[in-house]
C-alpha cells in the first residue's frame, strides 16, 4: 500500500483511518481485498475496497471442496472515495460464522459481463487473506490545478513574488491548503522551506477569478509520522496555510511568495529527479500527540491534486506563464488537469446590450459552455422597469431589477468605479452529482436521480478593491426554468434545492413546454429530480400506488412515517386542508381565527391558508374540529372551492346525483356531491352508495387531490 498519506496522522489515528482515507486503487476493479479468520469469535470476515459495490460476489472454498457464498453490505457512514480519474469507490464488508478455519481459498468477482473481474486469494500464515495493489491511491476528489516550480534554477530560493500554484477548488467554504513540495520518487531529495524564516505574510493568495486577494492567517509546518519512533515530527517538506476567509468552489487561486517576502523560505532541490508536488485543500486540524505532547498539525481533506514530472533546471530557463497557465512539466500524471486561463468561461455583457427591453424583458442569450455571466454594476439603470433574461438552451433566469438593483446598492460611491455583477450557473456532474444525489436518496428513503442538469447558483458583486459580495436573499423572487430530460418519469420530477449535506427542498412551479418554471428567493444548487417514494405498506399493484407515488413526488401527500403510508386510514380535517394547501400551493397572510387551531401546531398555517381562501370552514363560528376524521360529503365540498379557487370557474353538476343513499347526506352538502361526483372528484362505494357521512381514507383523499390537479 502507497503510504504517501500516512504521515498526516497520529498512530491512533492512523489505524482508524489508513483502510478509509489511504487506499490504493486500481481503476475500475477492486482496490483492496482484506478477509480474516477470528478464532476467538468464529467469524470471517472481511471488507473490499470497489467501484462497482453492487456487482461484488464473494466465495469461500474450504478443504473439502464445499463452497460458500457470502453476503456482503455497505454503509453510508463510510466515505466516498476517488481515484485518479475522479471514480467513486466504496467499501463493501463480508462476514459469516464459522465453528472452524478450513478455508482454503476465497474467491471474489467484480463487475459483470466483459468487466468482469475474479481474484483468488491464497490463506497466509495469520490465517488472513489480503489482494493489495500499491500502484494508484484513493484519496478525495481530484481538483484542478497547476504547479509553477518547474524551469527554475536548482539549489535556489524562490524570490519575492516567484508563483508556486494555482488551484480550483471543487468544495466550498474551507479555509486551509497544505502543499508537499516537490519530491523525488528515486533519490529522496526534495524542497524544502525554512520554518524559523517563514512567517503567514510571506505568502499572498489571489483569487484571479475575481482579483482579489485572500489573507493568509496561518502557517505551520507539515507533519510526518516517524516509524521507528511512533510518533510525529515536523517536516520541512510541506507546509499547512490558513486564510482568513473561505475559498470558493470553482474560483482559481494563486499562491506566490509576496513581495514582502525574504526570499529565503522555500529552497529547491537539485536538477536531476523525477519530482512530484501536490496540494490538498480543506480543513486545518489540531491535535496534541499523547505521546510527546507537541501539537500536530494536518488537513482534513476536500479535494487533492497532484503534479508529476516536475522538472527544475540547472538554470532558470522558464519565464512567468501567467496565472492560470499550465508552465512546463504542469501535468503528467495524478488526474492532473490543467487550469484554463481566468477569462475562459465567462461572458461579457456590455452595458448597451441591456438597453433593448421588448415586453418587459431584457435578453441575453447565454452559452452553457460560459457558465459565468458578467455584467455592468449599473445593469439596473439599464434595465429599468423590466427584468433581465439570461437564456440559454437547457436554462432561463429572469432577474427583476430590483434585485440588480439591490446588488448595486451592496456596495459603497468609492466602490461603483469597475465594479462588476456577476452571476454563476456551474453545472453538478461526474462523481460530485452522483455522491450528492446519493446523500440525497438516503436523507429522503426515496429513489432519487436526475431529470436535468444539476446547477450551481450564486448571484453577487465585486468591488472595485476586487472584494466579492453575495447576495444570499432576494427582495423579490428570481425566476428560473430548467429543462426537463424527456426520457424521465413526467409525473414524478420536480425542480428541487439540494444542500451539501444531500437534504430537499422541494419547489412548487408549472411545466412549460419541456420546462419546469419556479421562483426562488435564494440561489444555490437546484436541479429538476425525479422523486421516486415506496411505501412499504403500498403495494404496486394498489389500484392508488401510482397516484400515491405522483402525489409524493409533488410533495402534496406525506406518509404516516418515512416507510409507511397508510392507506386505508381516516384522515383528519386538518390534513385534508394541508393536503389542498400543498396541491395549491396557498400561503397564509396570518394566523388562523379558531380557538382550537393552535399557533404552534403542525397543521395552523395550512388551516389558516385554507380558511382565508374559502375552501375551508368551522365546524362553528369559532372551532374547526382540526382533528375530527373528515367525512366524505365534507370533502367533496372542500373539493369544489378548491376548483372554483384554482380555475376562477364555478363547478356546478348538470344533474342530480343518483346515489341511492343521497338523501342520508346534509342539505347544505347536497350541490357539492353532485358537481364534485359529475367532475370525477370523487366516487360511489358499492350498491350505488355515497356514503356521505363515512370517513375518507388517506387513499381516496390522494385519488381526489390528484385529479382535481389534473383537471
Amino acid at each position: 500500500m502507497n503510504k504517501q498519506f500516512s504521515k498526516k496522522f497520529s498512530a491512533s489515528i492512523v489505524a482508524m483511518l489508513l483502510l478509509s482515507m489511504l487506499m490504493p486503487v486500481l481503476s475500475h476493479a477492486a482496490a483492496y481485498i482484506s478477509f480474516h479468520y477470528n478464532e476467538k469469535s468464529g467469524t470471517l470476515s472481511g471488507e473490499i475496497y470497489t467501484a462497482d459495490p453492487n456487482n461484488v460476489t464473494v466465495q469461500t472454498f474450504d478443504e473439502s471442496g464445499a463452497i460458500r457464498v457470502l453476503q456482503g453490505k455497505t454503509s453510508s457512514k463510510d466515505p466516498v472515495l476517488f481515484d485518479d480519474n475522479n471514480v467513486a469507490y466504496k467499501s463493501v464488508y463480508f462476514s459469516t460464522e464459522i465453528s472452524k478455519d478450513t478455508t482454503k481459498k476465497i474467491q471474489v468477482t467484480e463487475g459483470t459481463n466483459a468487466n468482469k473481474k475474479t481474484f483468488e486469494l491464497d490463506k497466509n500464515g495469520n490465517s488472513s487473506y489480503v489482494y493489495d495493489d500499491e500502484s494508484i491511491n484513493l484519496f478525495v476528489y481530484r481538483m484542478k490545478g497547476t504547479q509553477l516550480f518547474s524551469g527554475k534554477q536548482q539549489n535556489s530560493f524562490l524570490k519575492s513574488g516567484d508563483k508556486i500554484v494555482t488551484f480550483t477548488p471543487e468544495a466550498s467554504d474551507h479555509y486551509a491548503i497544505e502543499i508537499s513540495l516537490p519530491e523525488s520518487r528515486s533519490n529522496g531529495q526534495s524542497a524544502t522551506f525554512v520554518p524559523e524564516a517563514t512567517v503567514a505574510s510571506d505568502f499572498a493568495l489571489t483569487d484571479i477569478s475575481v482579483n482579489q486577494n485572500v489573507n493568509v492567517s496561518g502557517i505551520h509546518a507539515g507533519n510526518a509520522f516517524a516509524d521507528g519512533q511512533q510518533n510525529f515530527v515536523y517536516s520541512n517538506k510541506s507546509l499547512i496555510l490558513k486564510f482568513a476567509q473561505p475559498l470558493l468552489k470553482g474560483h482559481t487561486y494563486e499562491l506566490k511568495l509576496s513581495e514582502s517576502s525574504g526570499g529565503n523560505e522555500i529552497k529547491l532541490p537539485g536538477a536531476k529527479g523525477d519530482y512530484e508536488a501536490s496540494v490538498i485543500y480543506g480543513d486545518f486540524i489540531t491535535f496534541r500527540d499523547h505521546l510527546t505532547g507537541e501539537f500536530v498539525y494536518y488537513i482534513d481533506s476536500y479535494n487533492y491534486v497532484k503534479f508529476n514530472n516536475i522538472s527544475i533546471a540547472t538554470e532558470a530557463t522558464t519565464t512567468d506563464p501567467g496565472p492560470g497557465s499550465p508552465g512546463p512539466g504542469g501535468g503528467g500524471g495524478g488526474g492532473v488537469v490543467v487550469t484554463p486561463e481566468p477569462e475562459a468561461g465567462k461572458q461579457i455583457v456590455e452595458l448597451d446590450s441591456l438597453k433593448n427591453a421588448k415586453d418587459g424583458i431584457v435578453n441575453v442569450a447565454i452559452s452553457k459552455d460560459k457558465p459565468q455571466v458578467v455584467l455592468p454594476v449599473k445593469a439596473a439603470e439599464a434595465v429599468g422597469d423590466s427584468k433581465l433574461r439570461l437564456d440559454s438552451e437547457s436554462l432561463t433566469v429572469d432577474i427583476p431589477s430590483k434585485v440588480l438593483a439591490k446588488l448595486q446598492q451592496l456596495l459603497p460611491a468609492d466602490q461603483l468605479e469597475g465594479a462588476q455583477i456577476v452571476f454563476d450557473f456551474k453545472t453538478v456532474s461526474g462523481a460530485s452529482a452522483t455522491e450528492l444525489l446519493s446523500k440525497a436518496s438516503a436523507q429522503s428513503l426515496a429513489a432519487v436521480k436526475a431529470a436535468g442538469e444539476i446547477y450551481d447558483f450564486s448571484l453577487s458583486v465585486v468591488g472595485k478593491d476586487g472584494k466579492v459580495t453575495t447576495l444570499s436573499q432576494f427582495e423579490e423572487p428570481i425566476t428560473i426554468s430548467l429543462k426537463v430530460n424527456e426520457k424521465a418519469n413526467q409525473a414524478l420530477v420536480g425542480v428541487y434545492y439540494i444542500s451539501d449535506s444531500g437534504k430537499l427542498e422541494f419547489v412548487s412551479g408549472k411545466t412549460v413546454g419541456g420546462e419546469i418554471q419556479v421562483e426562488i428567493s435564494h440561489f444555490s444548487k437546484y436541479a429538476v429530480l425525479e422523486y421516486n417514494k415506496t411505501f412499504t405498506d403500498v403495494a404496486a399493484g394498489f389500484w392508488a400506488s401510482d397516484i400515491i407515488k405522483a402525489l409524493s413526488a409533488k410533495h402534496v401527500i406525506q406518509g404516516v412515517s418515512e416507510t409507511s403510508f397508510a392507506p386505508q386510514a381516516d384522515v383528519t380535517r386538518a390534513e385534508f386542508a394541508a393536503m389542498l394547501t400543498r396541491a395549491l400551493g396557498l400561503k397564509a397572510s396570518g394566523a388562523a381565527s379558531f380557538t382550537d387551531v393552535s399557533s404552534a401546531a403542525w397543521y395552523a398555517e395550512a388551516v389558516a391558508a385554507a380558511s382565508q381562501a374559502g375552501i375551508v370552514q368551522g365546524t362553528s363560528s369559532t372551532t374547526f374540529s382540526p382533528n375530527a376524521k373528515i367525512t366524505r360529503e365534507e370533502m367533496s365540498a372542500l373539493l369544489v372551492r378548491a376548483y372554483e379557487l384554482k380555475t376562477g370557474k364555478k363547478l356546478a353538476a348538470a344533474k342530480t346525483s343518483e346515489f341511492a343513499d343521497r338523501g342520508q347526506a346534509s342539505a347544505w352538502a347536497l350541490a357539492y356531491i353532485d358537481a364534485a361526483y359529475e367532475a370525477g372528484f370523487v366516487q360511489g362505494r358499492d350498491d350505488n352508495q355515497f356514503a356521505p357521512k363515512a370517513k375518507l381514507t388517506r387513499a381516496e383523499s390522494a385519488k381526489a387531490i390528484y385529479t382535481l390537479l389534473v383537471e
